[in-house]
């Protein structure tokens, strides 16, 4: 939902309500447009909806891949531990400017510089994930062990 998009809507409908009382063509008119933005700005979704949407695309992504790699043998750990740290790591997912990835016996996140990455390790840590912070080129990236 857009707020502002409804509030300007339910204004623009309440001029147009005062204009059917001058010209009533142009009050119709003016009523319609303002529905229009109404009925957009409650349709639209929220910030809290797509960041959602976009974290279970990402972990509904990782969990296939690993999976499939840990059948092939390229993961190496079990699907229950890769379900269990993607669980943990859900909503940390989508908060990347990057995808992350799946390495060898680890996943991936990728920063630009190291503040930012530090916080976001200490909150791995903070849910009772191992991790450590290693510099590659020019990016910081965290390594979570599955």
């Amino acid at each position: 939902m857009s707020p502002s998009r409804t509030i300007l809507g339910l204004l623009i409908v309440i001029m147009g309500a005062y204009f059917v009382f001058i010209l009533l063509e142009l009050g119709v008119v003016v009523i319609a447009i303002g529905a229009y933005f109404v009925f957009t700005g409650v349709r639209t979704p929220s910030h809290r909806q797509i960041s959602g949407q976009v974290n279970q695309v990402i972990y509904n992504s990782l969990k296939e891949r690993g999976i499939e790699r840990i059948k092939t043998g390229q993961l190496r750990t079990t699907e229950e531990r890769l379900i269990s740290v993607l669980d943990s790591l859900r909503d940390i997912l989508g908060s990347q400017n990057e995808m992350p990835e799946l390495g060898y016996d680890a996943l991936f996140f990728h920063f630009r510089s190291e503040a930012d990455a530090t916080a976001k390790l200490s909150e791995i840590r903070d849910r009772g994930l191992q991790g450590s912070l290693v510099q590659n080129k020019n990016e910081w990236q965290i390594k979570v062990d599955l």
